[in-house]
């Protein structure tokens, strides 16, 4: 199968499984209102996203000449689904995507999903606060996120990550990985080069690591590594047991009683 016809089949299956994803949440949503966008991408390097609460999927797409963002609100009552927007604008080489939402508490709330294609390879820099994340086929990503599962496959660049909860899955990134998490799993696979990881609990999975891996903390969970090309190091190390394999560079990891 040709690699652009493999390429297509590979994203298309993601977006069907992220608007399953949306659909089923918007499911739950009492009052839906769409509020789709779109502008030109010619000369533009990178995107900022500030997010609020709400599903994001990010996707890069091969010819893409514009940022196109299907966007549904989701509120419990109307006056709140009015309240809900967003906006984006270019500015320079830069553009820049901002959500506005009404204020909420435990029975009243509003959230907007978003799908956002843009053209593959342009540089993220996201603030979220809540909701899954999938990003695929992008540039650089630094990512700021309160709780809720993140997902990325394919990253052209370095990948920075702070996140308080939720699962982290990472895969084929063409540069470094710095991570910085709270809680939930870490699984990371196929990073060109170094690996950093600060995390309070939760178990970490890495392999396929041509770098360094370097646990800076580990509070609780078990650490798994596996095919690494530089050195395995774990500094600071609570519970959990430490395994590793096929590690090329030096290992060094703390004593225990």
């Amino acid at each position: 199968m040709p690699g652009s016809v493999r390429y297509l089949c590979a994203a298309t299956a993601a977006l069907l499984f992220f608007y399953s994803a949306i659909a089923g949440a918007w499911n739950e949503c009492r009052y839906t209102r769409d509020l789709d966008r779109e502008i030109d991408a010619r000369g533009v390097e990178s995107l900022k996203i500030d997010a609020g609460a709400g599903l994001l999927r990010v996707s890069g797409r091969k010819n893409q000449k514009t940022i196109e963002v299907r966007a549904r609100a989701c509120a419990t009552d109307e006056n709140m689904l009015d309240e809900v927007d967003w906006a984006i604008e270019k500015r320079g080489n830069r553009a820049a995507m901002s959500v506005d939402l009404p204020y909420h508490d435990d029975d009243h709330w509003a959230r907007l999903d978003l799908v956002v294609t843009v053209p593959a390879g342009l540089d993220l820099d996201i603030d979220d606060s809540s909701g899954s994340i999938r990003i695929d086929n992008v540039g650089a990503v630094r990512l700021d996120d309160g709780s809720g599962s993140i997902e990325i496959d394919g990253v052209a660049g370095p990948l920075r990550i702070n996140d308080s909860s939720g699962s982290i899955t990472i895969d084929n990134v063409q540069g470094s990985v710095d991570l910085d998490d709270s809680s939930g799993s870490i699984d990371i696979a196929d990073v060109s080069g170094d690996v950093a990881i600060s995390d309070s609990s939760g178990s970490i999975n890495a392999r396929h690591v041509r770098g360094t891996v370097d646990v800076r903390r580990d509070s609780s969970g078990g650490i798994s590594v596996a095919d690494v090309g530089g050195d395995f190091i774990v500094r600071r190390d609570g519970s959990g047991g430490i395994s590793y394999r096929r590690v090329a560079g030096n290992i060094d990891i703390p004593m225990r009683d």
